[in-house]
């Protein structure tokens, strides 16, 4: 049996009930998932051995601690004992992305006529200094076993373009500038890929089904999005979580890669 553990935010709660869909496609597989609201999981820590969790308990509130115990079932984990480790929600900065070709004509990728002109040097060099941002800290780089993985967060679901907050500005102005606007963040998150291959991860892009042609992830993949809590959900005022079909898909693809990098060490091993 393959044990895969999954780590993350609340985006990793479509994963978990997308699961309950296709887990009879995966009688092989034995899936993990490690899962805490935003805030708490970005204040958690790991070592050198791979332990991942509340490693210095007193600096954590009661409140987070609770919630840490109940999530993990202990303060903190093993992550050296699974085969394979995903970290689930990994942000990218494509809204950086998007804010640039919001207000730049791109030399040869982007003309807008009524934009002033940026060069696509000049392009590549912003997309290659932001992959850069998207790096984990030390402890998670260079890892050879368990083999790391990391998933992006979901991309704004496309019903944010008819909310007026200004929040979604930047998505509306690419969105009307940019209507092909999926391989354009598609192209930039294979240099995110490339980045994070420099400091030996993973990257597994979210596939292309799931978004519209816009880059946005499409409308349907937002509604009933679940939370953490058991039985909630997010009302329609959200469109940063997606729901358990978005989840079955998006964790079809991921075992499909996760399983393939896997088979592949094992053959590079074999030959080795």
């Amino acid at each position: 049996m393959t044990q895969i553990t999954l780590i993350g935010s609340s985006h990793v709660a479509a994963l978990k009930l997308g699961w309950e869909q296709i887990q009879s496609n995966w009688q092989d597989i034995e899936l993990r998932f490690l899962a805490l609201p935003g805030k708490s999981f970005r204040k958690l820590q790991i070592n050198g051995q791979k332990h991942f969790g509340a490693l210095t308990p007193e600096r954590f509130k009661p409140d987070v601690r609770r919630a840490i115990e109940t999530g993990f079932g202990a303060s903190h984990v093993d992550l050296s004992k699974a085969d394979a480790v995903v970290q689930i929600g990994w942000y990218l900065h494509e809204g950086e992305v998007a804010r640039l070709l919001g207000a730049y004509s791109i030399d040869g990728l982007h003309t807008q006529p009524r934009l002033p002109r940026m060069s696509l040097p000049a392009y590549s060099a912003f997309c290659d200094a932001l992959a850069l941002h998207t790096l984990p800290a030390k402890p998670w780089r260079n890892w050879t076993s368990p083999q790391l993985f990391f998933v992006p967060k979901p991309r704004k679901c496309e019903t944010c373009l008819k909310d007026p907050a200004p929040a979604y500005d930047v998505w509306r102005r690419f969105a009307d500038l940019t209507p092909d606007g999926a391989p354009r963040l598609s192209g930039y998150s294979q240099r995110v890929s490339q980045a994070l291959e420099a400091v030996g991860a993973r990257l597994i892009p979210l596939p292309d089904k799931l978004h519209a042609e816009t880059g946005l992830t499409r409308a349907r993949f937002g509604r009933n999005a679940p939370s953490l809590s058991a039985g909630e959900t997010y009302g329609a005022e959200d469109h940063h979580h997606m729901n358990e079909d978005y989840g079955a898909i998006a964790l079809t693809h991921i075992l499909d890669r996760v399983t393939a990098a896997m088979r592949q060490k094992e053959n590079e091993h074999a030959l080795g």
